[in-house]
């Protein structure tokens, strides 16, 4: 039973590990677009789009959709909560998900090459 629970452990780390590191490196460049040359300013929303947010309606309603639990997870995602923003924790976690993943990888391999 330890065996199996072993090598299930083993093949879901490394066939996750790839998807892990693929989903944090991604997220990094999204967060930081300058690691890839790009400049941080957003571009600006088409016409249609712009016209559709002035139609939504009022501040308030604006401020019900942040403090709805689709707007508190979005605005986490996006490394701020109300006007505090740690978009330099999430930046570290990142790139920490990366470190941990690439040497769990790394450490798998003598054991795949004794089997």
């Amino acid at each position: 039973m330890f065996l199996t629970i072993k090598k299930l452990h083993m093949w879901l780390g490394l066939i996750l590990g790839i998807i892990l590191i693929a989903e944090s490196v991604t997220g990094l460049i999204l967060a930081e677009p300058w690691l890839v040359g790009q400049s941080h300013d957003k571009p600006q929303p088409r016409m249609e789009q712009r016209q559709s947010t002035e139609i939504k309606g009022s501040s308030n309603e604006m401020k019900d959709q942040r403090s709805s639990a689709l707007g508190i997870a979005k605005g986490l995602h996006q490394g701020r909560y109300g006007d505090i923003n740690f978009k330099w924790l999430i930046d570290i976690s990142a790139i920490g998900i990366i470190v941990l993943t690439l040497s769990g990888l790394y450490l798998s391999i003598p054991y795949l090459k004794r089997k």
